[in-house]
C-alpha cells in the first residue's frame, strides 16, 4: 500500500553515493595490493637480493587486509543502497499511482533473482519522472537505457568476482598470482563503471522525488 508521507531520501542518497565511491577506492587499492604481491613473488623466485619469504608473506597479508576492507565497505554499501531503494520505491508509489511490475517486497528479496533488481529500479525511474507519459501500467512506459547499462555492468562485476574467487583458491604459483592480479584489475574497472552509472541513477531519481515535494 503506498505511503502517505514521503520518506526522507536526500541524506541516504548522499551516504549511498559516498559508500559506492569508498568501495571503488578499496577495489583500486586491492588492485595495487594484488600486483604488489605478484611482483614480490616474481622477485623472490628470481632470487633478487633482499627479497625473502617474509616479504612475500607481508605482501600477501596486505592483500588479505585490503580484501577485508573491501568486503566491509561493500557490505555497508549494500545496506545503504537497499535503504535508498526501499524509500525511493515507497515515494514513487506515493507520487504516481501506476502499478509496478513487482511487489514492493522484491526491493529486498529481488536480489535473489538476477533480473528483478533491474525491473525494480527501472520502474522506480519510470514512475518518478515528472513528465511521466499516460499509461495504465509502468510496463507500458519507455525502457530506461541507463538503468539497463547499470545492470549489465553489475552482472559483469558479479561474474568477474566469481572468477576471482575461484582464482584466489588456486595454488599460489606465479601464473596464478598473475591471474589474480589481472582479474582484480578488470573487476576494479568494472566496479568504477557500475558505480558511475548507479550514482547517476540515484541522483536523478532523488532529484525528481525531492523536486516533487518542493
Amino acid at each position: 500500500m503506498p505511503s502517505t508521507v514521503a520518506l526522507p531520501l536526500r541524506q541516504v542518497a548522499a551516504v549511498t553515493s559516498a559508500m559506492i565511491a569508498v568501495t571503488c577506492a578499496a577495489g583500486a587499492l586491492g588492485t595495487w595490493a594484488a600486483w604488489h604481491r605478484y611482483q614480490v613473488a616474481v622477485d623472490y623466485v628470481a632470487g633478487e637480493p633482499g627479497v625473502g619469504v617474509a616479504d612475500y608473506v607481508g605482501a600477501d597479508n596486505v592483500a588479505a587486509n585490503v580484501a577485508v576492507l573491501w568486503l566491509l565497505a561493500y557490505g555497508v554499501t549494500c545496506v545503504t543502497f537497499l535503504t535508498w531503494s526501499w524509500r525511493a520505491r515507497c515515494n514513487a508509489e506515493r507520487r504516481n499511482a501506476l502499478p509496478h511490475r513487482l511487489p514492493r517486497g522484491w526491493v529486498i528479496g529481488g536480489w535473489l533473482v538476477p533480473i528483478f533488481p533491474l525491473i525494480i529500479l527501472e520502474d522506480v525511474w519510470r514512475t518518478s519522472r515528472p513528465s511521466c507519459a499516460e499509461a495504465s501500467h509502468s510496463r507500458d512506459l519507455p525502457r530506461v537505457p541507463l538503468v539497463h547499462s547499470w545492470w549489465y555492468a553489475a552482472a559483469a562485476c558479479a561474474l568477474t568476482g566469481l572468477w576471482l574467487a575461484a582464482a584466489q583458491h588456486a595454488e599460489p604459483t606465479l601464473d596464478a598470482l598473475l591471474d589474480v592480479a589481472s582479474t582484480t584489475t578488470v573487476l576494479a574497472m568494472l566496479q568504477i563503471l557500475t558505480a558511475g552509472l548507479v550514482i547517476v541513477v540515484i541522483r536523478q531519481i532523488t532529484q525528481w522525488q525531492l523536486s516533487a515535494e518542493d
